[in-house]
């Protein structure tokens, strides 16, 4: 008889970028509020971002940050403080809760508040991509390469980031309340350049998965938009039709939700929605709404204090319907908390962070196709959308690729505009929504996206021109 010798298996080293599992966090904020005594919420945040930059068709930087922030809230009657610290220890946690009820004692009352929410239900959300979270710097480069390549073949250079984030989000409370989620994020964002200067093209996406990413085609996009944007030509500031692709109506909509789509922002009378529920405030063809289940953008099922977020829709085919509450601003309205809690720091208002403009039947090459005199607009940088708040009027200007397009095509490429537009009036003059819509990140938050599709507007005001 053969015998088989026994071995003893070598314990697995952990990886330096270990982080606690579900189990371990949500066990970690019971055991601190368990006797901490009083009425308080734990918020855990944890982040894990590994991303890849690169200039001049190359890669300069891998840069890998990992974060976790622990937020203790602490309720004494209607008195409420918060005090954050960067580490899931019991003693912590425990000294943060203190700390934050002897500050909540000397606060000045919240009247609105009506206590900590009890357990809560969640609508589902997908799975996370394992794929994307264990994603390497040498994978990253692997797919960058040939896109290096390509693009030197036109002579051009490539800029930017790719990047993957692996986000969690628990809140547990004195009240029983307990949440969990977290989910994946791939990122791109594409700059062809000239060397020197010149031309410039931009093509960006994002998704829950790196696989679902088309690398290849952003890249052609934006290394055919640099070689077509060769030796702009000036134009005259002025009304005209514009099309604004994806990129400049995320960057619009990156705004637009602070300040018009909130029970505060209508309550401080900055909102265009404004006494006019009910009423036309944009064409048929608009629907605008925030739904943090939606898989077509980056779901989340909750808020930053565990209430299930629900869709709200701002506009639903051209007419104003409903904005998104806080705590604060729902029992100013007499109505319910719609699952919008800001996150710990931010101002005190609803956050609608998950917005998306319902698709179309349209696309770009028919928008360019039934335009007589207008501007192509592949996105925008410098916006200030607080010039006047209750027309939503805006200002920026136009980057990486604007063309004028006259009788149905596109002409050839202009200089960049500044543009000084209400977008209230602009949402009026709508004439074409796209069926595909792309998803842009938030600026302001982990958690947020934008998901949107390219507009064309009949009436869209460029106020002055640059030299570039």
């Amino acid at each position: 008889m053969k015998s088989e010798a026994k071995t003893k298996k070598k314990p697995v080293a952990k990886s330096v970028h270990a982080e606690p599992g579900k189990d371990e966090v949500l066990k970690s904020l019971r055991a601190a509020l368990e006797g901490a005594g009083g009425d308080a919420e734990l918020l855990f945040i944890s982040q894990s971002l590994d991303t890849t930059r690169f200039a001049a068709n190359g890669i300069h930087q891998n840069m890998s940050e990992r974060d976790v922030t622990v937020s203790a809230r602490a309720a004494v009657g209607k008195k409420l403080a918060s005090v954050s610290v960067n580490s899931l220890a019991k003693a912590d946690l425990r000294a943060a809760l203190k700390r934050a009820r002897q500050m909540a004692a000397a606060a000045q009352p919240a009247k609105e508040w009506a206590g900590f929410p009890g357990p809560q239900s969640y609508g589902p959300a997908p799975r996370v991509d394992e794929a994307t979270a264990r994603q390497s710097p040498l994978e990253r480069a692997g797919a960058l390469a040939p896109l290096f390549k390509e693009a030197g073949h036109h002579g051009t250079e490539l800029h930017g980031a790719l990047s993957a984030r692996h986000s969690r989000m628990a809140v547990v409370n004195s009240e029983g309340l307990e949440a969990w989620h977290e989910g994946t994020v791939a990122d791109a964002q594409l700059i062809a350049m000239d060397p020197g200067g010149g031309g410039s093209g931009y093509a960006a996406d994002a998704d829950r998965r790196f696989g679902a990413l088309d690398l290849p085609t952003l890249a052609e996009t934006a290394i055919r938009k640099c070689v077509e944007s060769r030796n702009p030509k000036d134009l005259e500031p002025g009304t005209y039709e514009v099309i604004l692709e994806p990129a400049a109506v995320a960057e619009i909509f990156s705004w637009l939700p602070w300040i018009a789509f909130t029970g505060r922002s209508v309550e401080d009378g900055l909102s265009f929605l404004k006494d006019r529920f009910g009423q036309r405030v944009a064409a048929d063809w608009i629907t605008i709404y925030d739904d943090g289940l939606d898989a077509d953008g980056i779901v989340l099922p909750f808020d930053f204090e565990g209430r299930p977020k629900q869709t709200v829709h701002f506009i639903d085919k051209g007419v104003a319907r409903e904005v998104a509450h806080d705590f604060g601003s729902a029992a100013r309205a007499r109505t319910k908390p719609t699952g919008h809690a800001p996150p710990p720091g931010a101002p005190p208002t609803a956050a609608p962070m998950n917005i998306f403009i319902a698709p179309g039947m349209s696309c770009v090459e028919e928008m360019i196709a039934q335009t007589n005199r207008g501007v192509l607009v592949t996105r925008f940088h410098y916006l200030n959308g607080l010039l006047n708040p209750p027309i939503a009027l805006f200002t920026g200007m136009t980057r990486d690729g604007a063309f004028w397009v006259e009788d149905g095509k596109v002409r050839y490429p202009i200089k960049n505009m500044r543009f000084t537009q209400s977008i209230a009036k602009a949402l009026h003059a709508v004439e074409l929504v796209a069926r595909e819509r792309v998803i842009a990140p938030s600026t302001w938050s982990a958690f947020g996206s934008a998901c949107v599709p390219a507009l064309k507007i009949r009436e869209f005001c460029f106020s002055s021109r640059t030299e570039f």
